[in-house]
């Protein structure tokens, strides 16, 4: 594990986009569900509950990104309090941002409409800085493109204008979810690295591209502290175990070994979902350490 440090003790703003579908809301519910407060519009959870067994520490309706900007400034007002929650999510952010837009083209026309639009999303991305808990934002993606007036805009976060480049500008995470079938066996990944064609960076440069589609396990292995909920705790010196074996292993071997031992857990109670979990974690954890070991082993 690499040492903590002062900037992994503030905890990060994170934005993640790819298609709807690709299960970017279940993946950052099993890093932070049970300590964040989730700004959605209804039904947006209904997954989470079957696949992990848990549910978030409170839900907050917010159809708008002028919603979601209150929920924000609401957890700001009792951040470090006894039981507030330290992380708030932004689930189908893409989605608030498509729902103010209508509002706001009831008032303003043109210009005026872009700006007070733009100005929307950049008083959330502040108010996410100054929000004292980890900021996540989920979006649906949008490919690069030129616009009308010919200015290029790289892909990222399906946001308005030139906001998928300028919104995520001072996160510390910008992922984007693909499809990949190397990996089993949810055949997704996060993609972590910016080029010409899509702005997406990582902070920490402790995560390789592509990624597995695990936010708990990048961010344990980047440093930062985040707690099981309840059920999965009995299960952290397994996953801390089967990690460390994981990590001199290659991902089919890793795999195979996971597909044996998941039985194990089955036969000695452990609920399906959590011992999924586990294995999962462990097999991604190993994964992200061999990675980061094979980095260090060569110059480039």
């Amino acid at each position: 594990m690499p040492p903590k440090t002062n900037s992994a003790d503030a905890l990060p703003f994170i934005v993640i986009s790819g298609p709807p579908g690709a299960g970017k809301t279940v993946d950052i519910m099993r890093a932070v569900g049970t300590e964040a407060v989730v700004a959605a519009a209804p039904g947006a959870l209904k997954p989470v509950g079957p696949l992990l067994g848990i549910k978030p520490k409170a839900e907050y309706n917010a159809a708008t990104i002028e919603d979601a900007i209150k929920g924000l400034r609401e957890i700001r007002s009792i951040a470090g309090k006894k039981n507030a929650p330290t992380w708030y999510v932004a689930d189908e952010f893409s989605y608030m941002a498509e729902r103010t837009a209508i509002q706001l083209e009831r008032k303003h026309s043109g210009f005026k409409f872009w700006g007070k639009l733009r100005d929307v999303c950049i008083n959330f991305r502040d108010a996410a800085r100054d929000a004292g808990v980890g900021v996540i934002v989920n979006c649906w993606d949008q490919a690069p493109q030129t616009k009308a007036s010919g200015k290029f805009v790289r892909g990222g976060p399906r946001l308005p204008g030139d906001m998928p480049e300028q919104f995520p500008g001072i996160a510390d995470y910008v992922f984007l979810a693909a499809h990949d079938m190397a990996y089993t066996p949810w055949p997704w990944c996060y993609r972590t690295r910016g080029d010409t064609q899509w702005a997406l960076k990582d902070r920490t440069d402790q995560t390789p591209d592509p990624s597995p589609m695990n936010l708990g396990a990048i961010l344990r292995e980047s440093g930062y502290t985040l707690n099981y909920p309840e059920p999965m705790r009995k299960l952290e010196p397994v996953i801390s175990d089967l990690a460390a074996t994981y990590a001199q292993a290659d991902m089919s071997a890793a795999l195979a070994h996971a597909q044996g031992f998941y039985p194990q857990l089955i036969n000695a109670g452990v609920d399906p979902r959590y011992a999924k979990w586990a294995l999962t974690d462990a097999r991604d954890r190993g994964t992200l350490r061999r990675a980061r070991n094979h980095k260090m082993s060569v110059y480039c």
